[in-house]
């Protein structure tokens, strides 16, 4: 028996998709414009339209440096009081660590008795929004691939925030160069 790479589901050896997401788990590959796997015998990406069949990688980026990771942005005491609607918010703010391979958001509960994490890993966004208030930003991170339907984080300071937006946008795009690298 062996396992699904997206949904950890348990399939059979010979098995050429996955019963639970309809992942192809033989003869495919990962598209290098948006990471979903394909075919190998595709020519187009079904998922982002990229053509397959031209030089892939033809011209890749560097990849950032890693040198401010782990990065946290919290929300400020006041904006995740208002935008959480939670008194806790305003000694415990929602903040969110992005790491070299995941998102973490952190929030408590009532006076912090509980805390809540929801992780992604980088290779599974599939976008990053900023949402821009009068007075604070927020954040909503996208995810594909059996993972997380959306992170949040709002209560934000808006420079912040848009630092932020554009860190998570190089990290995905670098983590999806290297998966594509590797399957080359």
């Amino acid at each position: 028996m062996a396992t699904c790479p997206d949904c950890f589901e348990t399939v059979l050896d010979d098995a050429r998709r996955c019963r639970a997401c309809g992942r192809w788990l033989r003869d495919c590959r990962q598209c290098p414009q948006c990471g979903e796997t394909v075919l190998a015998v595709a020519r187009v990406c079904r998922f982002c339209g990229y053509d397959l069949v031209a030089d892939p990688l033809s011209c890749p980026q560097p990849l950032p440096s890693l040198e401010g990771l782990p990065h946290t942005l919290a929300a400020t005491p006041l904006g995740g009081m208002v935008c959480e609607s939670s008194v806790t918010a305003l000694f415990l703010p929602p903040r969110m660590t992005i790491r070299e391979n995941e998102i973490v958001v952190t929030k408590w509960s009532w006076l912090g008795l509980r805390t809540y994490e929801q992780k992604v890993a980088l290779a599974k966004v599939a976008s990053v929004r900023l949402l821009i208030g009068v007075i604070w930003a927020g954040l909503l991170v996208e995810t594909f691939g059996g993972s997380v339907a959306a992170l949040s984080l709002s209560g934000l300071d808006k420079a912040e925030a848009q630092q932020t937006v554009s860190l998570i946008e190089k990290l995905t795009q670098a983590s999806r160069q290297l998966r594509a690298s590797t399957l080359k």
